[in-house]
């Protein structure tokens, strides 16, 4: 055996040993607990026959129901134990499941009724289950403020608010970066990127172009498709123009930052995701139901 070998089994021991360390400690307090409430100890003591009198009417405990109560409260709690304590991938999903552990970082939303249309950048094999963002990890976002306009921030903070309303996404913004969007490689991991850059930079913003943005999908094997990164680009021309309203600038991040997480143009001018800007400001409903649909794929 390799001395390698030696240290690792000798970790997984401790390792080990410390668990049923722990495992011992959570029984003793379940135990204490059980004291406390005045259960007594395991196996219970059979009171059948006590008896007490109320208002002239005799009552006998149940000694079986109340036996399998505990018996089944107890399993419960072990069986919670031990899947909080197992470190592997099989007992994280159970986690997921019983709502342990990692889960959903925002609560799934409601798909709104209503008229409108939408469509998605990729589905799953299904042809139907939008490819998105897993939504039990955060988005992470890096900022290059380069040729950016003063209010920058705000109009990123204001975009991911309104995606993360409509998706139940969570996003956060981790720093910023030097990385420009003409040296980053499609490939690229990690956060995604958010800056600005002219059609000399990136030939997609030719002409009146305002933004362009999507992301990149992975999978493992037969399963579902996630986006694991992206980026998001705006025109500097246009976003330092004073004669465009700032609410159309915001417009113009929002939907941006909704083909980021999915979304693809409609032809309904109704809707935000319309190819083109005809003055419309806010998410339509048939952007904020493609939104909701999102948001509701499954944790990863």
């Amino acid at each position: 055996m390799h001395q390698n070998d030696s240290v690792n089994e000798r970790r997984n021991e401790r390792e080990r040993r410390a668990r049923a360390r722990e495992l011992e400690r959570l029984m003793k307090q379940l135990d204490d607990a059980d004291a406390r409430q005045g259960l007594g100890a395991w196996p219970p003591a059979d009171r059948s026959r006590r008896t007490r009198t109320n208002a002239g009417t005799k009552t006998r405990t149940n000694t079986r129901t109340t036996t399998w109560l505990l018996s089944g409260t107890i399993t419960v709690l072990l069986l919670g134990i031990i899947i909080a304590l197992h470190p592997g991938p099989q007992a994280t999903a159970v986690r997921r499941l019983l709502g342990f552990g990692e889960g959903r970082i925002m609560a799934a939303p409601e798909v709104p009724d209503g008229p409108g249309d939408y469509a998605f950048v990729a589905t799953q094999r299904d042809g139907r289950t939008p490819v998105g963002y897993d939504p039990c990890r955060v988005i992470e976002l890096e900022i290059n403020p380069d040729d950016a306009p003063d209010d920058y921030r705000d109009l990123v903070d204001t975009a991911t608010r309104h995606i993360s309303e409509a998706t139940g996404l969570a996003f956060k913004v981790v720093g910023t970066t030097d990385t420009r969007p003409s040296g980053r490689p499609d490939d690229a991991k990690g956060p995604a990127l958010v800056a600005w850059a002219d059609e000399g930079e990136v030939s997609e913003l030719e002409g009146d172009v305002a933004g362009v943005a999507g992301s990149r999908a992975m999978g493992i094997g037969n399963g579902p498709m996630f986006f694991v990164s992206g980026a998001v680009t705006l025109d500097t021309e246009v976003f330092s123009d004073d004669d465009v309203p700032r609410d159309q600038l915001q417009a113009i991040v929002d939907h941006e930052f909704g083909h980021l997480v999915g979304l693809d143009h409609v032809d309904d001018p109704r809707e935000l995701m319309y190819a083109e800007s005809v003055g419309v400001t806010e998410f339509g409903p048939g952007d904020l139901r493609g939104l909701a649909e999102i948001g509701r794929i499954a944790c990863r």
